[in-house]
Order: structure tokens, then C-alpha cells, then sequence
């Protein structure tokens, strides 16, 4: 009995598997302060932080923001009956005092969060309102990655309490009892909307913002597909 082999074709097709390194929270800091011009945060920042500021302020806006080891950018921001800023930057070089500048004299609370295993920023989300649940989102687009960011409030909230997310600084006022900023973040090992909120006792007005922290895409080895005819 004899086999003809009319004809046969191989392929072999490889390529890396991808997956998503892991963003992680580092360390956060907050101050505020009635009337300045600029106001200092001291915070440990390591080398390769990801720094993410958000500034609550009445009566003017922020003109820059120095001393976090790299060149800070402004990545959102919105106006309610106050407005909250976000400002950001990667691959901090270390420091110990983060300061923002205003551009004229304010009121002002902010507070600074440290990042490990950021690869950029991405999406951001704003949202302002009247009531007793801030809240803000953005959209992922990486598993395991991070939004980051706060809200600024008028007085008596009353008790905050996480929704979505992890509250770094809950309703923090220190000097002003007229302002107050709650900061913090949230994660998801999925992509798509992810959303950062608390809830408060009291009615207030809000405004928030929030930043995406993507992680790397790290190899998982590698996958193949064989095909033949």
C-alpha cells in the first residue's frame, strides 16, 4: 500500500506573551494654608516615583509645581464653586519638599502621593456636583493600573467615608475649616471605567479630578500558533 503525500505546509508562528507589571501606592503628605503664594509639602520621595499632586484652591490657580525631582505637569483640572488641580510627573530623582506655586495669593489645601511602577499617565476624569457622594472616574486601559487623584469641598461635610477607592487624606482642612480635600486612588486588575468616590454626612458642593497610572507591559513568555494545509 503506498501514500501519496500530495502536499503538507507548517507554520510555526511565535511571539511574547504580554502581560501588565503592577502599579503600587508609596507614600502620601498633605498641608494647607490661608492667603499665600506658595506653600510647601514635605514628603520622602525616592528615586523612580511617580508623583501625583492634587490642589484644592479658592481665589487663584497654580503656576507651578517644584521640587519633586522632576519636571511637574498640569494633567487635569475643573472648576466647581472652588477648583481642583491635578499636576503630576514620572521618574522622580528623590526629594523631601514638594512646593506649588500659585500665581497670585490663595487659599489653598494639597496633598502629594507617591507611585511605584508607573509607565506614563494616561486618561483623566473631572466631575463637580452638589451632594452627599463625590465622585469621579476614568477610563483604564491597562489591567493593574491606577487612577489618582481628590476632590476639593466646601465646609461642614460632616463624616467621609470610602465608596471606590482608598481615601489617603479624608475631608483634611488643618487651618482652613472653609475648605477641605480628600485624595486617594483606586485599581482594578480589568480595564474600562474605574471610579474614585467616598461619601460624606452633609450636603456639599465638590469638584474632582483623578489621573490614570499605567504600568508597564512586561513579557509572560510566549505564544504560538501552528497552521498548516
Amino acid at each position: 500500500m503506498r501514500r501519496t503525500l500530495l502536499g503538507c505546509l507548517l507554520v510555526l508562528l511565535l511571539w511574547p506573551g504580554l502581560g501588565w507589571g503592577a502599579v503600587a501606592f508609596r507614600a502620601s503628605a498633605v498641608n494647607d494654608a490661608a492667603g499665600v503664594t506658595a506653600i510647601n509639602i514635605t514628603i520622602a520621595l525616592n528615586a523612580g516615583d511617580t508623583v501625583v499632586v492634587t490642589v484644592d484652591e479658592a481665589l487663584s490657580t497654580v503656576s507651578s509645581v517644584t521640587g519633586a525631582g522632576c519636571t511637574m505637569t498640569q494633567k487635569a483640572t475643573v472648576t466647581g464653586v472652588r477648583q481642583t488641580e491635578i499636576w503630576g510627573c514620572l521618574n522622580s530623582s528623590g526629594g523631601s519638599t514638594v512646593t506649588v506655586n500659585m500665581v497670585g495669593s490663595a487659599n489653598v489645601n494639597v496633598s502629594v502621593h507617591a507611585y511605584t511602577g508607573v509607565d506614563a499617565f494616561g486618561n483623566t476624569g473631572t466631575n463637580s456636583g452638589i451632594g452627599t457622594n463625590p465622585t469621579v472616574s476614568a477610563t483604564l486601559q491597562d489591567a493593574n493600573g491606577y487612577i489618582a487623584g481628590g476632590f476639593g469641598m466646601d465646609a461642614a461635610t460632616g463624616a467621609c467615608s470610602a465608596q471606590n477607592g482608598t481615601i489617603r487624606h479624608s475631608c483634611f482642612f488643618n487651618s482652613q475649616a472653609s475648605q477641605l480635600l480628600t485624595s486617594g486612588d483606586n485599581t482594578s486588575g480589568a480595564t474600562g471605567a474605574l471610579t474614585f468616590s467616598f461619601t460624606t454626612t452633609n450636603s456639599t458642593n465638590w469638584q474632582g479630578a483623578v489621573v490614570e497610572l499605567r504600568p508597564p507591559a512586561i513579557a509572560t513568555g510566549r505564544k504560538f500558533l501552528l497552521l498548516g494545509v
